[in-house]
């Protein structure tokens, strides 16, 4: 169902809306705001339809949903990626920006690279949840302008890993979710990465840097995986037979090469954690231990805590910062993988010398749509607070289930599985607060000894 409105606009209350709140795009010129030109708004219901609207020519600037009531959530274009003229009939660039601006929340942003066809799947695969905890999903309104807008706003993204498409799903009936996450945790945050490559052999060590930046580089770097190290999927067997734990394909590969590091699993008890000294093993049945009795404590190394269906909402929250014997280790990355879904998704700390303020999620299943890596920028003054604001920031994954559409929440508050249940249709009724029984969302995170001891 459509809805068009064509009207001339000045100051419309959408865009004083979309123009003042993205004041915060302080970069958008003077005439972007005085021009009188000529809008076009477009009311659908995402459910309804295939594809986006024809444009009649004009360009997609503003995507506003009206999912949830007294609540504004939005998409804006931030930066055009593709040379001048280059968008489709539905008014999206081939190549551009966008930027998810929420109340109280950090600002994020993501790269689409195959013009609708990535932003339809955005809109109408993910729900987005303010810190109400309302899903945004299924109602919008599209709003389009008359003339190319000169957008070069600033994305607050690291210069190092803005051109980070993820690690796709490689076939339609592929189940690489684990490898897409597995490649994040290891390369994503510099100093994981430093730390990692200083040990890849040679002759994987370009696959292994590039592998989020090219796919043919990160499926390369997989047969490295498969045929030297017996890691991962069989690439030889169908794609639909793919799928691995990420954490686990982890611990094995840091232990085949050698590579410091500490497990504590939760034991389901309290806030207690035991040390990890469970044998993993390979993919031809050889035997991989962490190796935690060999760490020169005063070297580079890596501590991984797992849980398995954690209570991170009440009782155990991820923390950016912990300490173990003494030492201080600062959060790097991890892995969120969701039973209700079968799906797997990774965040990483993506900012320079351990800031907290730069992360990055990355989704297999929106990489092979053009949909790149969720970046966020936290600038301190969010109303949410760090911890609370990942309670909301994860998109929420609308999938198929017994013929119908469920929602799969991958937050690493780890949420009731049924949550957002009551967001799912056209009556949207407020619920879902207050303490509850915990989802099955598994998290791994990986932290660093950052060199610092606790003073005595």
């Amino acid at each position: 169902m459509l809805e068009v409105v064509d009207n001339i606009l000045l100051y419309s209350e959408a865009l004083i809306f979309f123009f003042v709140q993205v004041r915060k795009t302080n970069e958008m010129t003077s005439s972007a705001l005085t021009c009188k030109q000529s809008h076009r708004e477009v009311s659908l219901c995402l459910d309804n339809i295939s594809s986006l609207p024809d444009s009649d020519g004009k360009i997609l600037q503003y995507v506003r949903f009206t999912t949830c009531p007294g609540n504004r959530l939005y998409l804006a274009l931030r930066r055009i990626m593709s040379r001048c003229g280059n968008h489709d009939t539905s008014g999206v660039f081939e190549d551009s920006w966008w930027m998810v601006v929420s109340e109280g929340l950090p600002d994020r942003f993501v790269r689409l690279t195959k013009g609708t066809k990535s932003m339809y799947n955005l809109l109408n695969r993910y729900g987005f949840i303010d810190r109400e905890d309302c899903v945004h999903h299924r109602n919008a309104v599209l709003v389009y302008g008359n003339t190319e807008p000169s957008f070069v706003g600033e994305v607050d993204v690291p210069p190092h890993i803005e051109n980070a498409t993820g690690v796709p799903q490689f076939y339609p009936t592929s189940g690489v979710c684990w490898y897409a996450s597995f490649c994040w945790v290891l390369f994503a945050n510099p100093s994981v990465r430093k730390l990692i490559l200083s040990f890849v052999p040679n002759e994987a060590k370009g696959d292994a840097e590039t592998c989020l930046f090219d796919r043919d580089a990160a499926e390369r770097f997989r047969k490295f995986l498969w045929y030297k190290l017996s890691i991962g999927d069989n690439v030889e067997r169908d794609p639909y037979e793919d799928g691995q734990n990420g954490g686990d394909e982890f611990v094995v590969l840091l232990s085949k090469l050698r590579i410091p590091l500490i497990v504590y699993t939760y034991t389901g008890k309290g806030k207690a954690m035991k040390l990890d000294r469970e044998v993993l093993y390979d993919k031809k049945g050889k035997a991989c231990r962490p190796n935690c009795g060999e760490i020169d404590k005063t070297e580079p190394h890596l501590v991984m805590l797992r849980f398995v269906d954690g209570d991170h909402e009440n009782t155990m929250p991820i923390q950016k910062r912990i300490v173990i014997c003494e030492r201080k280790y600062l959060l790097c990355a991890g892995f969120m993988g969701q039973k209700k879904c079968g799906h797997q998704v990774a965040f990483a700390s993506t900012g320079e010398g351990g800031s907290w303020k730069d992360w990055g999620i990355s989704d297999a299943d929106a990489h092979k749509d053009g949909i790149g890596p969720m970046f966020c920028h936290f600038t301190g003054n969010e109303s949410c607070g760090w911890w609370k604001s990942w309670k909301y920031i994860v998109m929420l994954t609308k999938f198929f289930r017994n013929g119908s559409r469920d929602f799969c929440p991958l937050s690493p508050w780890n949420l009731n599985n049924e949550r957002y249940e009551q967001y799912r249709n056209s009556e949207m009724l407020r619920g879902g607060k207050g303490k509850s029984k915990p989802g099955t969302n598994s998290v791994d995170v990986v932290y660093r000894w950052d060199g610092a001891n606790c003073p005595r």
